[in-house]
C-alpha cells in the first residue's frame, strides 16, 4: 500500500491550497509563503497562477517529480500563409530556476499542409501535416501527420522559437493552423488546454534556504540534458521510510500507515517505490507475523528452535567432555597397571603377603 499521506504542505500560517490545487513549499501563495520570487503562487479567483511568468495558470505542483504543470495558450494562425513563415516565441526560462521538460513535453503542430521548426538558437526537431479528403482518416489515425504532427524533444529547454510555414504542395489551404509545446499525457486525456511541464532546478543559494537539505542523506541529484551538456538537478529527500514536505524543517515523519500497522502486532516495510531510478519516493507495506502457512507465529517457532538447537548442542558438549574424562581415566589406569608389573609390583607384593605370615 502507498502512502500519500503528508502533514501541512506550506509553511506555518501559510494556505497550502487554492482552488484545489495544491501549493506545496518551496511554492507558497504569497510572497512570504515562498521560497524565492519565482515561486511565488497569487490565487486570484481561487486560480493559482506563477505571478513572475505572466500569470500562467497553475495545474499541478509535484515535489516528487519535481515539476509544476501550466495551462498554455495555443497559437493561432488563419488564412492563406504559403511561403510565408509565422515567427512565435515562447516564455523565456533564462533566469529562472526552470526549464522545459524534454522528455515529457512534445511539440504539436495542426492544420492542413504546414511545415514547422521548433529551435532554440539551433534546430531541436520539426514536422509537417498534409490533408486528404478522408477526414476520418484524419481522426482514426490520430497526431501521426494527417492534419496533425506530433514530435518529441532533444533535450530540456529554457526557451524555443516555433516558426510555421504553409506549403501548397502538401495541402495548405489556408484554414486555420496552431502550434504549441506541452504535456503529451495532458494532451492525450483532455480536451481544454494544453498543459505545459515544467522542471524546477534548486540553485546552490536554494539549498542553503531550505533547513532540511544541507543533510547529505536527504539531498539526491540526477543530471538533466541541455544543448549544452547536463545540469545537475537536485532534491530533497525524507529519506528510508519517512513520508512528508522535505522542503520544511521537521516536516518528515512516519506515515500513519506505519503507526497502525505496527500497533497492529505487525511490521512495516519500506521500499523504494522505482528500485531502478530511485527517485526519493517510498512504497509502504504491512507485513503480518503470522505464518498462516503453519498456523503458528515466526517468532515463537524461531525462538523455540533457537533454544533446542542451543540445548541440544549443550548437551552434546557435555557428553564428549565426560566421555573424555572416562577415556582419559582408562588409559592412566591400564598404564598404572603395566608399571606396576613393570617395575616388579608382583614380587613386592608377594613379598609383602610373606612378612605378615
Amino acid at each position: 500500500k502507498s502512502s500519500a499521506e503528508y502533514p501541512d504542505s506550506a509553511k506555518k500560517g501559510c494556505n497550502d491550497t487554492c482552488g484545489g490545487v495544491t501549493i506545496p513549499y518551496p511554492f507558497g501563495i504569497g510572497a512570504n509563503c515562498s521560497l524565492n520570487k519565482w515561486y511565488i503562487v497569487d490565487c486570484n479567483s481561487s486560480t493559482p497562477y506563477l505571478s513572475a511568468f505572466n500569470n500562467m495558470e497553475v495545474v499541478k505542483v509535484s515535489l516528487e517529480e519535481q515539476t509544476v504543470h501550466v495551462n498554455v495558450s495555443v497559437t493561432s494562425r488563419c488564412g492563406n500563409s504559403v511561403g510565408n513563415s509565422d515567427h512565435i516565441p515562447s516564455i523565456d526560462l533564462t533566469e529562472s530556476p526552470f526549464l522545459f521538460s524534454g522528455s515529457r513535453n512534445r511539440f504539436t503542430v495542426k492544420g492542413c499542409g504546414y511545415a514547422a521548426l521548433l529551435t532554440d538558437g539551433e534546430v531541436i526537431t520539426g514536422c509537417s501535416t498534409t490533408c486528404t479528403n478522408d477526414t476520418a482518416l484524419n481522426d482514426r489515425d490520430g497526431c501521426f501527420g494527417l492534419g496533425c504532427c506530433q514530435t518529441t524533444l532533444r533535450y530540456n529547454l529554457k526557451s524555443y522559437t516555433m516558426d510555421l510555414t504553409g506549403l501548397r504542395r502538401l495541402g495548405e489551404d489556408g484554414a486555420c493552423r496552431s502550434a504549441f509545446v506541452g504535456d503529451e499525457l495532458w494532451y492525450e486525456n483532455t480536451s481544454f488546454l494544453p498543459v505545459l511541464t515544467l522542471i524546477w532546478v534548486l540553485t546552490d543559494h536554494d539549498i542553503s534556504e531550505i533547513p532540511n537539505c544541507w543533510q547529505k542523506q536527504s539531498l539526491g541529484s540526477t543530471f538533466l540534458p541541455i544543448r549544452d551538456g547536463y545540469i545537475p538537478q537536485r532534491k530533497c529527500s525524507c529519506g528510508a521510510g519517512r513520508v512528508g514536505n522535505p522542503y520544511l524543517h521537521y516536516q518528515c515523519e512516519e506515515p500513519g500507515y506505519c503507526r497502525d500497522c505496527r500497533e497492529s502486532g505487525a511490521t512495516c516495510q519500506s521500499e523504494p517505490k522505482y528500485p531502478d531510478e530511485y527517485d526519493g519516493t517510498w512504497t509502504f507495506n504491512c507485513k503480518s507475523t503470522v505464518d498462516y502457512t503453519y498456523g503458528s507465529s515466526k517468532s515463537p517457532l524461531g525462538i523455540i528452535l533457537g533454544v533446542s538447537i542451543c540445548m541440544g548442542l549443550l548437551f552434546l558438549a557435555k557428553f564428549i567432555y565426560e566421555l573424555h574424562k572416562l577415556i582419559k581415566k582408562t588409559i592412566a589406569k591400564r598404564q598404572k597397571q603395566k608399571f606396576f608389573k613393570r617395575n616388579g609390583g608382583l614380587l613386592l607384593k608377594q613379598q609383602q603377603a610373606t612378612k605378615e605370615d
